[in-house]
């Protein structure tokens, strides 16, 4: 009797205790759509965005040999941009601290570091301009280059050095959209375009922060997915993949860091990063701001961009062919005219 009265005893806590953990276990694990309509709604609404900002590149090369060695120490540098702004400043400006918690940090170029590669630091300033939820434009203004990028009504079009690229944008400009589409259906769509896959979410974990993990398992990180806060719901992680040939693929990170409190109700990172083979190539630092300012909407016309602007030559591949070029090669031919 005691045994039988033990193993029913047994049973009833096993019942127990799914009952009780199971749920919680479970619950938390929401389905994508609605992690972005939380997201949507914790970011805020504005009816329009100028940002100032600083855009950081890092050009990455092979560790030089000993009879280069001088060569790369001459050329690796820092290059900064001048502090002379070409826009009207906007009503406020925010000073972050050089260095920030987290930020990933490389050695400077004044430093002999042995076996490591030669990074090129080029800094730019940048402005932004956002019309919530449909349009947006980036301008980079350097003494030899310029880049006009444009987004509007899902339109895309990319200017570079007075010529129209026949790649409209590439994965360096998706940063944007989990910033200017804030309401769920417009971005479950946009999100669905570029290949995260909304019914399938996980729970995951980055640096000691429980994350909603929208288009993998946790953690499996082969696929596109987006990293929400789990207690804020702020983005905090885009990891964009694109299939090579073979089993190999090709991957872009986004890190959306430092998240502002503009006014009542609309938040901001003031600092993104953008990674490739673990190694850091961009990063973006907020400058200056000013939420529902006066900004053209004639600014933001494909059109009449399309009309001012001449296309720009077609590029070739490696093998002299006029084969168009991956969204990959396009970034980096447009980055990489930033440091000759």
């Amino acid at each position: 009797m005691t045994s039988r009265l033990n193993k029913i005893l047994l049973w009833v806590c096993v019942l127990l205790a799914v009952v009780c953990f199971l749920p919680r276990a479970f619950a938390f694990v929401l389905q994508g759509e609605h992690i972005l309509e939380l997201m949507a709604e914790k970011l805020g609404q504005a009816e329009s965005l100028y940002i100032s900002q600083k855009e950081i590149f890092y050009s990455i090369r092979p560790a030089p040999s000993s009879g280069d060695e001088d060569q790369a120490n001459a050329t690796a540098g820092e290059a900064t941009a001048s502090p002379d702004d070409e826009v009207k400043p906007p009503e406020k400006e925010v000073k972050l601290p050089e260095d920030e918690p987290g930020a990933a940090h490389y050695p400077s170029s004044s430093e002999t570091v042995e076996d490591k590669p030669v990074i090129t630091v080029v800094e730019m300033e940048a402005s932004l301009r956002y019309l919530f939820p449909y349009a947006f434009r980036s301008d980079i203004v350097s003494d030899d280059n310029q880049r006009i990028h444009v987004y509007a009504n899902g339109q895309a079009l990319t200017v570079i050095d007075g010529a129209v690229r026949a790649i409209p944008q590439t994965r360096f400009d998706f940063y944007k959209d989990l910033l200017l589409i804030r309401s769920r259906p417009e971005l479950a769509e946009r999100l669905s375009q570029l290949n995260v896959d909304l019914s399938v979410t996980s729970l995951g974990r980055y640096e000691g922060r429980v994350c909603f993990v929208i288009g993998a398992q946790y953690p499996d990180e082969s696929r596109t997915q987006i990293w929400v806060d789990q207690e804020n719901f702020q983005p905090l992680r885009w990891v964009i993949t694109t299939a090579l040939d073979g089993f190999q693929t090709d991957k872009l990170e986004i890190r959306y860091l430092d998240w502002w409190q503009f006014n009542d109700n609309f938040w901001y990172p003031m600092r993104v990063e953008y990674y490739q083979a673990g190694m850091l190539v961009r990063e973006v630092k907020v400058q200056r701001y000013e939420v529902n300012a006066a900004i053209p909407q004639a600014l933001f016309n494909i059109q009449q961009l399309r009309s001012a602007y001449p296309m720009a030559a077609p590029a070739l591949s490696d093998s002299g062919d006029s084969r168009p070029v991956s969204d990959v090669q396009e970034a980096l031919e447009e980055f990489g005219k930033m440091f000759e």
